[in-house]
């Protein structure tokens, strides 16, 4: 028999929790020691070994916080303290839920797949609520650059993650408990470390290559006014990419495919606005392929408005569209307006709210042949039903616009690089991002950056990448997987729900027998 676990002393609880989160923190940037992810969750499920509802909630809570913090500091000096400490309290409150989830499942049999099916099923559910909910710190985009990294293109995003909560809670097990669980401890971590470095990696064969020059205008001033320089950046992206243009006429530059130019290259409709229209078309004209910009259009409803990247052909006039799925609540739209839209100056400054968009299939970018294009505008990329769902409809290439003007200077930029990257290996795709003021760069189907614009700059990154056809067995598997852990998780709480009601019926003693 498994001896009953030792609740570690109350007072050390707090400090343990705050500090396991710190160390889950790390394995993100700026230091971005991925390893630490698995350690710092597997020393808060060891702190809340035996512990009651009420500590386990409370060391979750204390995890979050020492998680998100760190994690968010970028929206300090970007957004605000109150955003960023608010932002980070909601966050970490999921964590609370899941401590009092993995102190209910640790009595089930195969305690540790039921613990890491519940702490990746409430990932899951705080990248979606709420107003929209926030991917940011998954488990599975710390994996990159580390012997992780290959279980992307196999199980993505949400199965990496579980593998990672797997290691994890079988690890503070071995906490708990001696003997043959400790062996068994050691054979798990064993395989989920090198399972991921002996298997073989996704082939994605290519036969065609595709030219893409991603254009990175910069922002005036310190980096972080868009709107206040709206009209610059626009003149600043079409004299760069007239400047292309001139360097592809005298060779000393191939002639791209598909131009892209970042989010906010205009703060205004582009078909609409006389201004914005001239910068387009003279850009357009003078590269002579079609062009991917950016713009803030008008929806039905004058209070309302889309961000959307619009196809330009160099005949003129903007072609295909793609809408951003994921607008930023309190950035890009101010939630409950009515109630909250004087509360703060912030939220004053945003006039219109910004309507998310559907699912649309991939761009035709139309040259020598047809290329599938799939689209992301900046936070999209961190979500799972952007990119993939049009990679399995047949786009070859990704492209991300961004923003980030805001955060420049931040862990936020190497962050968001860092997520793209593993969008990449997910999908097998080459991805190219146009930043405004940067990141800009250029990700090849392994998540390898071949190409980086420095920030603060006017710089244009012109790379051919890989046309890929073959979908990884992630992209196949992500419209299971998600569901397939809810579904482990739920058993796992209905079956633990179950055993607490059966202990808790009563012993009746007649005579000499007992019955339940």
């Amino acid at each position: 028999m498994s001896s009953p676990p030792r609740p570690v002393q109350p007072f050390l609880v707090p400090g343990a929790s705050l500090g396991a989160g710190l160390l889950a923190s790390a394995g993100f940037e700026p230091l971005a020691v991925g390893w630490l992810v698995p350690l710092g969750t597997a020393c808060w499920l060891a702190v809340t070994a035996g512990a009651g509802r009420t500590v386990a909630a409370a060391s979750g809570l204390l995890f979050g916080l020492g998680f998100f913090l760190p994690l968010l500091a970028w929206l300090g000096p970007s957004i605000g303290v109150g955003a960023w400490v608010g932002l980070g309290i909601v966050q970490a409150l999921w964590f609370g839920l899941a401590g009092t989830a993995v102190r209910a499942v640790r009595s089930v049999p195969g305690a540790a797949l039921a613990s890491a099916a519940v702490l990746t099923a409430v990932e899951l559910a705080r990248q979606s609520w709420p107003f929209g909910g926030l991917p940011w710190g998954r488990a599975g985009f710390s994996v990159v650059d580390t012997a992780w990294s290959g279980l992307l293109p196999w199980i993505g995003v949400t199965g990496t993650t579980f593998v990672l909560m797997l290691l994890a809670a079988t690890a503070a097990e071995a906490v708990r408990e001696a003997g043959v669980r400790t062996l068994s401890t050691v054979v798990v971590v064993a395989v989920c470390s090198v399972i991921p470095q002996m298997a073989p990696p996704v082939t994605t064969s290519s036969k065609e290559t595709f030219t893409v020059a991603a254009v990175q205008g910069g922002v005036p001033g310190d980096g972080g006014s868009v709107a206040a320089f709206h009209r610059t950046i626009t003149r600043e992206h079409r004299d760069a990419t007239v400047r292309l243009a001139q360097q592809v006429a005298d060779g000393d530059v191939a002639k791209p495919d598909l131009v892209v130019w970042p989010e906010s290259s205009t703060a205004v409709d582009p078909v609409k606005d006389p201004r914005a229209r001239r910068a387009v078309d003279e850009a357009s004209r003078a590269i002579g392929v079609p062009l991917l910009v950016n713009g803030i259009v008008s929806a039905d409803d004058p209070d309302e408005a889309l961000n959307q990247a619009l196809l330009w052909n160099p005949s003129g006039g903007a072609g295909a569209r793609y809408t951003k799925r994921h607008p930023v609540p309190f950035g890009e739209y101010v939630p409950f307006r009515d109630l909250l839209g004087g509360a703060s100056d912030r939220f004053r400054k945003i006039p219109r709210d910004m309507l998310p968009g559907r699912e649309t299939p991939p761009m035709e970018v139309v040259g020598d042949d047809v290329v599938g294009v799939a689209m992301a505008i900046c936070f999209d990329v961190a979500y799972d039903d952007v990119i993939a769902p049009q990679v399995a409809a047949g786009a070859e290439v990704v492209v991300v616009q961004t923003s980030n003007a805001t955060f420049t200077g931040t862990s936020q930029l190497d962050q968001q690089l860092a997520l793209t990257r593993a969008r990449a290996l997910e999908v097998g795709r080459a991805v190219v991002v146009s930043s405004v003021n940067g990141v800009s760069a250029v990700i090849d189907p392994k998540g390898v950056v071949v190409a980086q614009s420095p920030t603060r700059v006017t710089d244009v990154l012109v790379k051919r990448v890989p046309l890929v056809t073959d979908l990884t067995p992630a992209t196949r598997l992500a419209p299971v997987l998600g569901s397939a852990v809810w579904l482990l998780a739920v058993l796992s709480l209905g079956l633990a729900l179950v055993r607490r009601r059966r202990q808790a019926v009563p012993t009746v003693v007649r005579g000499s027998r007992c019955t339940r």
